[in-house]
């Protein structure tokens, strides 16, 4: 049965979890900064800075309405250029590198294409949610919860999930394997103890709150979203002049990012509004004993790589070339998706 969820107050141990999935997928399962807890970067800058645009682009779906996943992959694009202004990644390439696959109209083709279109939307933004969902469902002790009713088709536990999950797990340890350069004793440490991070607080936030949580316990009052949009408003500025500034791109080129924000942001809001909610057993959804052992698997894998690194960067790589044709392909759906669903609305 559907119904609309009443309004809970929102945990701070669920956001405290749900700040460090975004984190960990997004920097762990990429390979990019599995060590991210050994440094000021990481725990200063890189944590607050997925967690507050988490956060914020979550309450905003929320508050208007707008969680479908389509919506939420939307949102997720909204993430991902944060990489423009704050890294100058969309724009120049990673770091220390040129654009892999060049430019086009100041933007770093393949970047834009893997990092906005795809990987923040999915690792950093729907994932995290998702596996979120799946987490608290141990907070209701057997009995049924609320589970927002478009995501219970990619979180129920069926065979197609379950391959899908084995696929991210798969991606993951390759990935993660590259960036730590085949080194198992490195990726023991980083893979044990992010798995130690989201086992712990999964564990503090399930068993401690007293009462069932569900996507509404990350709500946030105007005092927190106040502060978010503030500290974002700040970490912006300051990166935006400060990190890379000879690679911040011509006038041109930003103007093109605003338009594009404009454009997405239009796609959400000429979508019809969905926040739908399914009173879900927790039988029938993905668990969290199958989200520990994909963690594990995650860690064993990557380990089992590090031994035919030459393999792993074959695979790796043809990995990252994929993500080059689903992202634009994903951002193509999403849009058709809406303009569908506008026109039967009419």
């Amino acid at each position: 049965m559907s119904e609309e969820g009443a309004k809970k107050g929102s945990s701070l141990l669920a956001i405290v979890l749900f700040g460090f999935l975004s984190m960990i997928f997004a920097e762990m399962f990429s390979g990019s900064a599995p060590l991210w807890f050994l440094g000021a970067w990481g725990w200063f800058v890189a944590l607050p800075l997925y967690w507050a645009h988490a956060l914020l682009l979550l309450n905003l779906a929320m508050k208007y309405e707008r969680t479908s996943l389509t919506q939420l992959y939307l949102w997720g694009v909204i993430f991902g250029l944060y990489e423009g202004w704050i890294t100058k990644v969309i724009w120049a390439g990673y770091m220390g590198e040129v654009p892999a696959f060049g430019t086009f109209l100041g933007f770093a083709i393949g970047e834009f294409l893997v990092i906005a279109l795809f990987w923040h939307a999915l690792f950093s933004f729907i994932i995290p949610i998702l596996v979120f969902q799946i987490i608290i469902q141990a907070t209701n002790k057997g009995e049924a919860g609320a589970i927002h009713t478009s995501h219970l088709r990619v979180i129920s536990s069926g065979t197609r999930n379950k391959i899908i999950l084995g696929i991210i797990t798969l991606a993951g340890s390759l990935l993660i394997t590259m960036g730590l350069n085949a080194e198992s004793i490195a990726i023991l440490f980083a893979g044990g103890i992010n798995f130690v991070y989201i086992f712990l607080l999964s564990w503090i936030a399930t068993s401690w709150n007293k009462r069932p949580l569900d996507l509404e316990s990350l709500r946030l009052g105007d005092r927190g979203m106040s502060i978010i949009v503030v500290y974002l408003i700040i970490l912006y500025a300051i990166t935006f002049l400060m990190l890379l500034p000879e690679r911040i791109p011509g006038i041109g080129t930003i103007l093109l990012t605003i338009a594009f924000y404009i454009f997405v942001i239009a796609m959400i809001f000429l979508s019809p509004r969905d926040n739908r909610k399914t009173i879900e057993l927790p039988e029938g959804i993905l668990n969290f004993g199958q989200i520990t052992w994909a963690l594990i698997m995650l860690i064993m894998l990557a380990v089992t790589w590090a031994l035919i690194p030459g393999i792993a960067l074959i695979l790796g790589t043809l990995f990252y070339l994929g993500m080059l044709f689903l992202g634009p392909i994903l951002f193509f759906l999403a849009v058709l998706n809406v303009i569908r669903k506008a026109l039967a609305n009419r």
